[in-house]
């Protein structure tokens, strides 16, 4: 993903920018109604199309961060989950307190789930890991290949996914 954004950035391409090329559509979380959205991560192939687009919610002081992978993402599955348990293990780590001494030893436990979360108004499975009991991350393949990444810092309960083709993307705070 940050060769992704870097490739961006070197062909001068902005978050807009991006959307407006991504040939695929883009979630976000519009239950319950985030008091805050922004742009987040983007990233394109050698030839300028976009692979894919982040969009990040603040939901009552949890952050929630959803991601649209393009089809022609192809990262392979057990990859991305390697990454998804990555980016909860900074939660982990901040469990300490701040208190942490090097070689940091904790015993973290990742739990796979399933959580079934409403997209466009079809319930949809996602395949989710917990690291520690600390936020969860999860995927799921959308109809057109896409594929939908979620990753919480706590639980939401009654998420809601749209595309957000629907909605005015270019008003988020980029």
């Amino acid at each position: 993903m940050l060769q992704a954004l870097r490739l961006c950035k070197t062909l001068g391409m902005r978050w807009s920018d991006a959307v407006r090329r991504a040939d695929f559509e883009v979630y976000g979380i519009v239950q319950p109604s985030p008091a805050r959205r922004w742009a987040g991560s983007y990233g394109a192939d050698g030839s300028s199309a976009t692979t894919d687009l982040g969009v990040l919610h603040d939901i009552d002081g949890a952050f929630v961060e959803v991601n649209t992978l393009s089809s022609r993402n192809r990262i392979p599955p057990d990859h991305r989950l390697r990454l998804r348990i990555g980016r909860l293990l900074p939660g982990v780590v901040e469990s300490t307190g701040g208190s942490i001494e090097l070689p940091l030893r904790l015993q973290i436990d990742i739990l796979p789930t399933e959580r079934s979360i409403a997209v466009d108004g079809e319930t949809t499975d996602f395949s989710c890991v917990t690291v520690g009991g600390h936020g969860w991350a999860g995927e799921a393949t959308m109809g057109d290949g896409s594929i939908v990444e979620i990753f919480a810092s706590e639980e939401v309960p009654g998420l809601t996914l749209t595309s957000l083709r629907e909605l005015d993307l270019l008003g988020l705070a980029v």
